[in-house]
C-alpha cells in the first residue's frame, strides 16, 4: 500500500508541470577547500600510535537552472574529493564513495510553485537536516516535499525514500521509508519549530528471522536572539519497536522497543568584539540491563554536521582518518553518540578581517557498557581566520584531546596517549 501511494503521489507531481521552456537561465554557487593536516596519534595508542601529516581537498558546486518564473531544476557535485596523492579513500563517513575521487552528482530535482504551495521533488538534500546544526547528517535521497505558508508559519510534509531493497527480492515492502511532517514560526529574533518522522524499515525483512522496523521520531527547536545574547536548542526523542517476523524455538531473537533521547542548548553573548558562551549536548547511551534498544542507533547522534571539536567527533577528520582509538569496542566516529558534552568557548574579531576563537571541552560516555572507563576525556582547541577576500578565507587551528579512559575498552592492560592535531585551511564560497 505504501508503494502504491508513493507512486501515485510521484505521478500526481509529475503530472503538475506548466508549460514547456526551450531555454533556462543558470545560476551557480558553490565552494572549494584545501587543508593541511597534522595529527600527531589519531590511534589514542601509547608507544605504537602513529603521526599522519596530508592535505585534502573537495569543490562542490550547485548549478541550478531557472527554467520560468516558478519552475527551477536544481543540480549538485561533488569533484576530485581526495586527500592529495590519492586516488582513493577508505572512508565509512556517510554519503561518500569513491567516485567522489572524479565527480559524484549529489542533487537532482524540480521545483515549482503551484497556488497551494512549492514542491520539490527527486534527489536533494534530505535524511537529518533540521532545525540546529546538532543531530543533522546531509545526505542526498529522493524525496517528494510540499511546503507552504500562512503568515509567520512555514507548514512542511515531505516523503522519503531511503532505502529500496524489492527488486529483485520479491518483497514489493523490502524498503525503508520515511514520512515527516513540520511546521516552523518565525518572527522577528525569534524561530521555533517542531517535526515528527514516522519510519518503515523492512530491508532486513528477508529470509528466516527477518527484522521490521517501525518507528517514531519527534524534535522540537528554538533559536532567539535576546538583546546582546543568543540562544538555541533542541530535542529529539525516538520510539518504536524492532519486530523480529519468524522465531525458532525456543526463540534466539525477540521483539525489542526503541527508546532514546537525544539534547542540545548552546547560549552565547555579545561583549564589544567579541563573545563567551557555552554548550551542553546529550545522546543517551543502550543500557546492557535493559532489553529496549537506547541511543547507539545508526543515524540517532550528534550528527556528521555537527562538529564540536577539532578532535572529538569531527566528521571531517573522520572522513580522511577512520575512527579515532585503538580497541574495536572503544572508539569514536564522526558524530557523537552514547555521551554527555560540556563546552566553554569564547571568541573575538580584534582587528578587521580577522577572528580567533577558544574551547574548552569535556565529554563522558552515559553508559560504560563493559569498558574500564566512562571518559572521553578534555580537549582544548584554538583557531584563528583571516578574510583575504569577502569569500575566500584562510584558517589555522590547533587541537589538544588529553585522552580519558574510555579508550581503553575492557582492559585496563591497554594503554592510551594525547592527542594533537594541527591544520591549515582555505575555504572559497561563490
Amino acid at each position: 500500500m505504501r508503494k502504491v501511494v508513493f507512486v501515485f503521489l510521484a505521478a500526481a507531481v509529475m503530472l503538475s508541470f506548466g508549460t514547456y521552456a526551450s531555454a533556462a537561465d543558470i545560476s551557480v554557487s558553490g565552494s572549494y577547500y584545501a587543508e593541511g593536516i597534522y595529527e600527531s596519534n589519531h590511534s589514542l595508542e601509547k608507544d605504537r600510535g602513529s603521526s599522519s601529516a596530508f592535505y585534502a581537498q573537495r569543490l562542490r558546486v550547485t548549478p541550478v537552472f531557472q527554467v520560468v518564473d516558478g519552475l527551477t531544476l536544481t543540480t549538485r557535485f561533488d569533484a576530485l574529493s581526495r586527500v592529495w596523492g590519492s586516488d582513493a579513500v577508505n572512508s565509512a563517513f556517510p554519503d561518500y564513495n569513491p567516485n567522489e575521487d572524479n565527480i559524484a552528482w549529489k542533487w537532482a530535482y524540480v521545483t515549482f510553485m503551484t497556488r497551494f504551495g512549492k514542491f520539490d521533488v527527486g534527489y536533494q538534500s534530505g535524511y537529518n537536516v533540521w532545525g540546529t546544526s546538532f543531530g543533522d547528517t546531509e545526505i542526498s535521497l529522493p524525496r517528494i516535499k510540499f511546503s507552504t505558508n500562512f503568515g509567520d508559519f512555514a507548514f512542511i510534509g515531505v516523503v522519503e525514500k531511503q532505502a529500496e531493497g524489492s527488486i529483485g527480492s520479491g518483497q514489493a515492502d523490502a524498503d525503508m521509508d520515511n514520512y515527516l511532517v513540520a511546521t516552523v514560526y518565525k518572527k522577528d529574533d525569534f524561530q521555533g519549530g517542531i517535526q515528527y518522522k514516522f519510519i518503515i524499515n523492512n530491508t532486513g525483512s528477508a529470509g528466516p528471522f527477518g527484522t521490521k522496523l517501525k518507528a517514531n521520531m519527534i524534535s522540537p527547536y528554538f533559536k532567539a536572539n535576546i538583546g546582546k545574547a543568543y540562544v538555541e536548542g533542541q530535542i529529539y526523542y525516538l520510539w518504536g519497536e524492532l519486530k523480529v517476523e519468524e522465531k525458532p524455538i525456543p526463540p534466539l531473537y525477540d521483539n525489542r522497543n526503541i527508546n532514546s533521547y537525544a539534547g542540545y542548548l548552546m547560549g552565547k553573548y555579545n561583549i564589544g568584539p567579541g563573545y563567551v558562551g557555552a554548550m551542553y549536548a546529550y545522546v543517551q547511551g543502550d543500557d546492557p540491563d535493559t532489553e529496549d534498544i537506547e541511543g547507539n542507533i545508526a543515524g540517532f547522534g550528534g550528527g556528521a554536521d555537527w562538529n564540536p571539536c577539532l578532535i572529538l567527533w569531527n566528521s571531517e577528520i573522520n572522513k580522511w582518518m577512520g575512527d579515532t582509538g585503538f580497541d574495536p569496542g572503544s572508539t569514536t566516529n564522526y558524530e557523537m553518540m552514547n555521551a554527555s558534552l560540556y563546552q566553554l568557548f569564547a571568541g573575538a574579531s580584534p582587528v578587521e578581517k580577522v577572528s580567533v576563537n577558544a574551547s574548552y571541552t569535556f565529554a563522558r560516555a552515559n553508559e560504560k557498557q563493559g569498558r574500564i572507563g566512562a571518559d572521553y576525556g578534555q580537549e582544548v582547541d584554538l583557531t584563528a581566520s583571516y578574510k583575504i577576500y569577502d569569500n575566500l578565507d584562510y584558517t589555522v587551528g590547533f587541537g589538544y584531546l588529553i585522552t580519558g579512559d574510555f579508550y581503553k575498552g575492557a582492559s585496563d592492560t591497554n594503554q592510551t596517549d594525547d592527542d594533537y592535531l594541527l591544520l591549515n585551511k582555505l575555504t572559497l564560497n561563490f
